[in-house]
């Protein structure tokens, strides 16, 4: 049964590129996803079956140049699963259609050699020969502070920038070699439960508030899967207990039902976003951050818009990455939250763990480029 709606003739159409979309299928049941192309957007929905595969990728599209109205049409194969299930689909003015195909109408290689393969979600990469050997997080303008955890303890002083210090709340910590990890080979263990804190009186620097709240927090950790599915805090100053929201770096935020995707939480208010049990606003990325491995993550606000990062790249996703909340931030006063690491104040007691490792965390006074997330990510 064919879900195109049109027929349009294609055979003169100029094929331009390909997109790799990633869909969540535990977030979005109904299969449904979105495809963009140019300006326009198409949602998609395939209404006689959940398909059971976590990516969606299309292998060839066309673009029939002689009509006003974008017409497109290629093939998708969707990956995962029991296995990839290949079909064909059509998109028209706002309706995009999805035709599998049984496996002898698979194309051959031969009929998909006029296409040309891109990645719409390939980030554009800095030649490494232009960024500066031996670049630390002191070299960009605007550093509060830059954490490099080297030994065990309960205190943790900075290498650069302000000399504030992270006191375990949890007793000590241990640090270990991991010739994997960036910033010099060495990163701090924190498991379930384990968290640090800075009184909110000795880290002035760090209380970002009102319109000139601009800020960076950038960190290198490596997730660790527990069995506890819970929001992860990485850092930040955020008390949802006493109303001292203001900024807070975080991963597996599900208000928007997607899940492990950095988030980079902000208030203007100091409670949840008006109208909502709890705070929804701040970006939120696309893609999961994975386990066991190294990820760069971070979040940046520029007094007008929120930004989150994964591995050096602004991971864009419309409507809420960028996203957009000007004013500034909220003001928690002397009485506002404390700077924490790896947890927050939350219904009354500390909660949203992160359990992984840190090789190090920094915090700028205001957001940072583009290129500078992309030379941080890389060292």
């Amino acid at each position: 049964m064919s879900y195109l709606k049109r027929s349009t003739k294609c055979s003169k159409a100029r094929f331009q590129r390909a997109h790799f979309l990633h869909w969540d299928p535990r977030a979005l049941p109904e299969a449904n996803l979105e495809i963009a192309l140019s300006a326009h957007r198409w949602t998609f929905t395939n209404p006689e079956k959940t398909l059971p595969q976590s990516k969606f990728l299309v292998i060839g599209i066309a673009v029939d140049s002689k009509r006003r109205e974008e017409y497109v049409q290629g093939y998708a194969l969707v990956g995962g699963g029991q296995g990839p299930m290949l079909g064909k689909f059509c998109c028209s003015g706002l309706s995009f259609n999805f035709c599998p195909l049984p496996a002898p109408a698979l194309p051959t290689q031969g009929l998909l050699s006029g296409f040309r393969f891109t990645d719409s979600l390939r980030m554009e990469k800095v030649n490494p020969n232009h960024i500066l050997p031996d670049i630390t997080p002191g070299d960009f303008p605007g550093l509060v502070s830059f954490w490099n955890f080297q030994e065990d303890g309960e205190d943790f002083g900075t290498t650069q920038g302000e000399s504030y210090t992270l006191r375990s709340q949890s007793g000590p910590l241990s640090v270990h070699e991991d010739p994997t990890a960036p910033l010099g080979g060495k990163a701090l263990q924190i498991k379930r439960g384990q968290w640090m804190n800075i009184a909110r009186k000795d880290c002035p620097l760090l209380d970002f508030h009102g319109p000139d709240g601009h800020l960076t927090v950038i960190a290198w950790i490596k997730r660790k899967k527990t069995e506890h599915r819970n929001c992860e805090f990485i850092a930040g100053q955020w008390n949802e207990s006493d109303g001292g929201r203001q900024y807070g770096l975080f991963l597996n935020i599900s208000v928007w039902q997607q899940q492990d995707q950095v988030c980079g939480h902000l208030s203007n208010v100091g409670g949840p976003t008006p109208g909502y049990r709890y705070c929804i606003d701040g970006p939120v990325g696309a893609t999961p951050v994975g386990f066991d491995e190294w990820s760069v993550v971070a979040m940046t606000y520029d007094g007008t818009q929120g930004f989150c990062w994964l591995n050096g790249h602004l991971d864009v996703r419309p409507q809420l990455n960028p996203y957009s909340m000007a004013g500034g931030l909220f003001d928690g006063g002397s009485q506002g939250s404390d700077f924490t690491v790896g947890a927050v104040d939350r219904s009354g007691e500390i909660g949203n763990f992160f359990s992984g490792e840190m090789a190090g965390l920094a915090v700028y006074r205001r957001a940072l480029s583009p290129a500078e997330i992309f030379a941080l990510s890389q060292l």
